[in-house]
């Protein structure tokens, strides 16, 4: 695609303004479209269950192409989920439909995106520890987590080097900048097992998108409560809409024989591409419904 056709593409695009929650940092964001949900979806395909990195790295990718951010690394976990499910929902839709398999049976699950919002602020950042010493830490970023998890379980030891922010005691402050690497292991080395319950809360009870939906099972009145928490679970209901698969066919169909271009599909918002084929299918239905009546009037 020429880049002079890419940027008109760009500009007639709509732009929405937010307030992060947490930072109360101001942005810009676009809905992604169909190419970049094509993306995701490729991305996101073939991902183990507790690849928690080959998530993020998705959604930072769509994350910077969309927004006028360019340190999205840098936002706690919590403000980066946040803002996906709000891209998500000016996208797709902000009502998701989504089906659930639990040990009773098929369910069916509704969430209103705009409904997700996250659980919680900043903890107390002051671990006190001994003698009237105290350790001040920062809030992990996201960056962070990925580099102390390595897509899986996150190591805290790793988390508590990176978020040590100042040692104080009653005579002295020394900050970060003023240690070295092996100072700072030094340090976290002598702390006692008391002392690192105290940070693993702090770290337990950082800001999530926390949300309890109720299951309704098929065929049955029997309903079940889960939360929902994680990035697994947010890409998973935002994605629900469409399976990798399905777009190909879809895409398939609306140029095979519909005379639909790729490249206008791929231009497409998700949700205009959707209202496309309602139309298309009520005018599917209304040929259907003339052909047999025609075919009655010649028999």
């Amino acid at each position: 695609m020429p880049d002079r056709l890419e940027k008109l593409i760009e500009k007639t695009t709509p732009r929405y303004n937010v307030t992060l929650p947490l930072l109360k940092r101001k942005l810009t964001y676009r809905p992604f479209l169909v190419k970049e949900e094509k993306v995701l979806l490729i991305s996101t395909a073939d991902l183990d269950q507790d690849d928690i990195a080959g998530r993020y790295k998705a959604i930072i990718l769509l994350l910077e192409n969309c927004t006028d951010l360019n340190d999205i690394g840098s936002l706690s976990p919590a403000e980066v989920d946040w803002l996906f499910v709000q891209i998500r929902a000016r996208s797709v839709n902000n009502i998701v439909k989504a089906s659930y398999t639990s040990s009773v049976g098929n369910a069916s699950v509704e969430v209103d995106l705009e409904h997700l919002e996250i659980d919680g602020d900043f903890p107390d950042p002051l671990i006190p520890l001994r003698d009237g010493i105290e350790m001040i830490l920062s809030p992990p970023s996201l960056d962070d987590i990925l580099e102390c998890g390595e897509g899986k379980k996150t190591d805290n030891f790793c988390l508590l080097k990176k978020c040590l922010n100042e040692i104080r005691s009653k005579d002295d402050i020394i900050k970060r900048e003023e240690m070295s690497e092996e100072d700072i292991n030094s340090f976290i080395d002598s702390l006692s097992v008391e002392h690192l319950d105290k940070t693993r809360k702090y770290f337990n009870n950082l800001p999530s998108i926390k949300k309890e939906i109720t299951v309704k099972h098929e065929n049955s009145e029997e309903s079940q409560t889960i939360i929902l928490s994680g990035i697994r679970d947010l890409l998973s209901l935002c994605l629900s809409h469409m399976s990798l698969s399905a777009y190909y066919e879809i895409n398939f169909a609306l140029m095979q024989h519909h005379n639909y271009s790729l490249h206008d599909l791929e231009s497409m918002i998700p949700w205009e591409r959707d209202v496309y084929i309602t139309y298309l299918k009520s005018w599917l239905e209304e040929q259907k419904q003339e052909q047999q009546k025609r075919m009655k009037k010649a028999y």
